[in-house]
């Protein structure tokens, strides 16, 4: 076997350091979906709090504005519902992206201990 061969598993420290920066781009990508979907919570209650304001301005009687407002709460819930969702699976992708990490680190750790 010539010295640029590898045993099958074995990964050359070149492909596996570009794993590992892909992975930390992965990661700052999922960490800026992250904080853009909980700015877009804020923004949510926010903009609810002000509609529920607004409607309080007026004739708390007027079937229309209850009516619109209700459809409101139920979009806002709904989209909440989806975002919430949404948070929790970019929390299990960053947990997984971790570890891929991790395991990548030990590798190079690893192989440069072999090189020693």
């Amino acid at each position: 076997m010539s010295g640029s061969e590898m045993v099958e598993g074995e990964r050359s420290p070149q492909p596996l350091q570009r794993e590992q920066q892909d992975l930390a781009d992965e990661l700052a990508s999922v960490r800026r979906e992250r904080e853009q979907s909980e700015n877009y919570l804020l923004q949510m209650s926010d903009g609810m709090r002000q509609l529920e304001e607004a409607a309080a301005g007026g004739d708390p009687k007027d079937y229309f504005v209850q009516k619109r407002l209700a459809g409101f709460r139920d979009l806002e819930s709904g989209l909440r519902r989806i975002t919430m969702q949404r948070l929790e699976f970019l929390d299990e992708e960053e947990r997984e992206m971790r570890a891929r990490l991790e395991e990548n680190e030990q590798r190079l750790r690893t192989e440069r201990q072999e090189k020693s």
